[in-house]
This record gives C-alpha cells, structure tokens and sequence, in this order.
C-alpha cells in the first residue's frame, strides 16, 4: 500500500464516529477494516453471501489463498502508482453515524490522495433515509477533504443507485460506462472544492 497516516477523533453529533487512520481504521466497537481492502460490485464482501449461494455460485468465489493474490496484485499497482507519480502520502477517511445503542445508522469511506478526496462507500441503512443522514456524511466527508486540502471530491455510482443525490450536492458526471451491468450505467463523478488552498500530496 500507499504509505499513510492520519488521526481519530469522535465528533459530537448523535454517535458521530469520525476516524482517519494510518493503515488500518478501528471503530470503537473493535471492527476493523482493513486498508487496502476493495468493494466488490454487489457492496459486500462475497464470504459474507456464501450461506445463501448455490453450489455453482460458490464455485465463483475465491478461497482465501486466490483472495490474497488479488489483493497482492491490488497493492502492486498502488505501489506502481506511488513510484510513477512520486506521491506517497495516503489518508484513509472513515465517518459514521450511530443510534443511542451504537447501531449503524450511515456511514463514509473514502481517501484523499494526489489532491484529491475520492468516496469509495456512502451508505445509509434504509430505515433512516430521507432523513439527512446521508447528506450529512457527505458534508462532512467535504470539510474533511477542504481540511486536507483536497481540489476535488470524486466518486462512481450505478445509475440505479443515487446519482442525482449526489447532483444536489453539487456532483456533475465527467464519465459514463454504458451496460454495466446491463441495462444500466456505471457513472463517475466530481465536485470541485472551488476556494481550496491545496496542499501538495494530499
């Protein structure tokens, strides 16, 4: 991985749990999640669904051994990344918000590198959307980016998902990838962070 760093702090609003860690971030609960660590395309891990595959689909699924291959081959193009651009510093950004007995109610994942912050999860549990919830992680998730002096928030999206939540809040869509999966899109998109001082190598 990119070499990293970063800080915890719990901010006070209704079980905020705010957290940028160096390789690794640790919610106050004892969860870990894992630096370097990719979604897969159906937001959840595939160990987590294996109960409710068939035995075709669980033949789809890698083992532990092919798991970790990937992961290697993930870490030697962020390492690739570090070299070609010269860019070392990596920040991992993690922001959630919980209920009076500490269950999940919505939370973000992200870092910021090379300028800027890119938003990797932003998930509210259906119960609390609608609520403001979302848009308030996303704020957050905004300042943060300001603080570190981000030019750029960015981040992809299906079309099924929530792209014009993000268009209010000031997203525009710079790419799009038709069919996939079909019948939909893949979208990426951007909100410039105009009146941002950058600070090289965040």
């Amino acid at each position: 991985m990119l070499g990293t760093r970063g800080f915890g702090a719990v901010l006070p609003r209704r079980g905020w749990l705010f957290l940028c860690r160096a390789n690794d971030v640790v919610a106050d609960d004892g969860a870990r999640f894992e630096a370097g660590a990719r979604r897969s395309p159906f937001g959840s891990s595939a160990s987590e669904n294996v109960e409710a595959m068939t035995n075709d689909q669980i033949r789809n699924v890698l083992s532990d051994e092919q798991r970790a291959t990937a992961q290697r081959l993930i870490d030697e193009i962020d390492e690739f990344n570090l070299r070609a651009t010269g860019i070392a510093e990596f920040h991992e950004m993690l922001i959630v918000e919980t209920d009076g007995d500490g269950e999940l109610l919505g939370g973000v994942y992200g870092w910021s590198w090379g300028g800027t912050c890119w938003i990797e999860a932003l998930w509210v549990r259906e119960d609390m959307r609608r609520r403001g919830v979302g848009s308030r992680l996303l704020a957050t998730a905004e300042e943060e980016a300001r603080r570190r002096g981000c030019a750029q928030l960015a981040l992809d999206t299906h079309s099924f998902q929530a792209p014009s939540f993000y268009e209010r809040h000031g997203f525009e869509v710079v790419g799009e990838l038709a069919d996939y999966p079909k019948g939909h899109s893949k979208l990426l998109l951007r909100k410039q962070l105009r009146g941002t001082r950058s600070r090289a190598g965040l």
